[in-house]
């Protein structure tokens, strides 16, 4: 067998068993991320041993993270983060820095564990899981309840400080610093090297990256406006990793650059689909180092510690919440959603275990614990509206709760969507502007959106197709959705995104065919769909007989027939 068909076999096993662990996974309502943790422990060379090393995984793995730290990047924003900044500023960083500071001072003082080693634990404790969140919070429609809101600021803190985590791996590691500036002349070097990554970073971020963006953006091709993000990504990850640092945090950097100009959203909804993808072999890779004799030599153990360190972040969580004034109904949602560990402590995980800050035996306990809280994660979310309610007596306060909700909601309410800025948006805009109704422009023409935000309308620039454009505009609070764009693969992916999102808007559809009507009828039954090849089918019938003398009821009529037979 030929090396190329070897890796070939191990890439169909590990596809196969993915599939099918996530399609279980599913059935009995867990995350995603627990199907491919558990494939990856079924594959690896502590499981069946169908996958005992491949390389390509590892090179995925990698390619995941630079994607994971990008879109961390691409969604840092000033915006973000005042819209969200009691719950950024106060509760992210009372949770953050309580739980690693309480957390590391248990391991020290209780479990006689070297202070970095238990820095590092309270590192991954602190953090939480986005991705397990944000489904959990969009299969709930608590996205913008006060609770969700307060979740979302604290990720939000949590995706920021853990460059920081990252940044400190090498201090804890002991002698690394020292090794790096064991001469003048190493020392020169480095900040020689940081200057030009910081400069060159500086003069990205305000010149050129926003004018290369912009001349792609002109040109209205999606696939180059794909593969330019792409190039900007990976060009960092590789500047940043010739002058010295990681390559992750050269793709954060990158992330931040875009998000500062007008096409971070765009930028973001393409990628991240793409990273969800690659995010799936690195969690098989991860589910490959559990070693399942040590798992279940040392289950005692690992229940022990997992409940006793989580227990501390849910109380610590509580607590900080409370302490910047949230409701006690709110505080004890909000700690029961983020108990569970995130995504990125296993990246802060592995780069310890390669600096030597943690061994073998502690990476097992933390990959164990992080991964049966994933596990019981949708089971606590499901659990805590019922806890609370216990505790702070919910069923009085539910009404205040759900105005609190509806008041902590911003931008527009009420407003139109035009999606496709043609004639007809145009049109539509020109009636609503007469009408004086507040509406958003989404458009994929760069130069039609940067001509509105110019005369000061609400214009964004995206695919509306996309949960982030949609966001955006604040599809959810619309009342009116009018969707006017070409393209017959478009206006269905557009109008199963907001079916998708639970848009409760009037939405009003022009449609190119009657065809393709009946397929948006399928996805959304009652929409109203206006036909272009239908309604000027009626206005050639009625010009014709109004030709031949017929009054107007007597057109309408016919009209109505002649529909009825077609």
């Amino acid at each position: 067998m030929t090396d190329q068909t070897h890796i070939f076999l191990q890439l169909v096993a590990v596809f196969g068993v993915a599939s099918i662990a996530v399609l279980l996974s599913q059935m009995i309502r867990l995350p995603s991320v627990v199907g491919f943790l558990l494939a990856g422990v079924f594959l690896g060379p502590h499981g069946l041993e169908l996958v005992p090393d491949l390389d390509a995984l590892h090179i995925l793995n990698e390619i995941a993270i630079v994607f994971l730290m990008f879109t961390i990047g691409l969604e840092f924003s000033i915006g973000s983060i005042k819209q969200l900044r009691k719950a950024f500023f106060g509760l992210g960083t009372l949770q953050v820095i309580g739980t690693a500071a309480v957390i590391a001072i248990v391991m020290i003082v209780f479990l006689r564990v070297k202070p970095g080693a238990a820095i590092v634990a309270g590192y991954m404790i602190a953090l939480s899981s986005t991705a397990i969140i944000m489904k959990l919070l969009h299969g709930s429609h608590e996205m913008a309840s006060p609770q969700g809101n307060a979740t979302l600021g604290v990720l939000l803190f949590q995706d920021v400080i853990a460059i920081p985590m990252m940044l400190s791996l090498p201090l804890l590691a002991g002698g690394q610093v020292s090794k790096l500036f064991n001469s003048q002349a190493s020392m020169l070097s480095f900040f020689g090297e940081l200057f030009v990554f910081v400069v060159v970073a500086a003069t990205g971020a305000r010149l050129a990256v926003p004018r290369i963006l912009k001349v792609v953006a002109e040109s209205r091709s999606r696939e180059l406006f794909f593969f330019v993000v792409l190039f900007i990504c990976f060009g960092f990850s590789l500047l940043a990793g010739q002058v010295g640092f990681s390559m992750p945090l050269g793709a954060f950097v990158a992330g931040v650059m875009i998000a500062g100009s007008p096409f971070g959203r765009q930028a973001s909804s393409e990628i991240i689909p793409l990273r969800d993808n690659f995010l799936g072999f690195f969690f098989i890779s991860l589910g490959m180092l559990l070693d399942l004799g040590f798992f279940g030599f040392n289950i005692h153990g690992i229940l022990a510690l997992g409940v006793l360190l989580l227990l501390l972040k849910v109380i610590i969580t509580y607590l900080a919440a409370i302490t910047v004034r949230y409701t006690e109904n709110v505080a004890i949602l909000v700690a029961l959603t983020l108990f569970q560990v995130g995504e990125f402590a296993f990246v802060i995980a592995q780069e310890a275990l390669r600096l030597e800050v943690i061994n073998r035996e502690q990476f097992q306990y933390f990959l164990s614990i992080s991964l049966l809280s994933m596990i019981v994660s949708p089971l606590v979310y499901q659990v805590a509206p019922a806890f609370s309610g216990r505790l702070t007596q919910a069923s009085a306060t539910s009404g205040n709760r759900r105005k609190a909700g509806e008041s902590s909601k911003s931008g527009l309410s009420g407003h139109a969507i035009i999606i496709g800025y043609g004639l007809a948006g145009r049109m539509a805009a020109a009636g609503l502007d007469a009408a004086g109704i507040d509406y958003f422009v989404v458009d994929l023409n760069f130069k039609v959106i940067n001509s509105l935000k110019s005369r000061g309308l609400n214009a964004v620039y995206g695919d509306a197709s996309k949960d982030e454009i949609l966001e955006a505009v604040h599809a959810d609070k619309a009342r009116l959705v009018i969707v006017a764009v070409a393209g017959r693969h478009m206006v269905p992916a557009i109008v199963a995104a907001l079916d998708r999102r639970h848009c409760k808007a009037q939405v009003i559809v022009r449609s190119a065919f009657d065809r393709e009507a009946t397929e948006i009828l399928e996805i959304r039954p009652g929409i109203d769909v206006v036909v272009s090849e239908v309604e000027s089918a009626k206005v050639l019938v009625e010009r014709a007989l109004m030709t031949f003398g017929h009054d107007p009821d007597a057109v309408r009529a016919i009209l109505a027939q002649v529909h009825d037979q077609v």
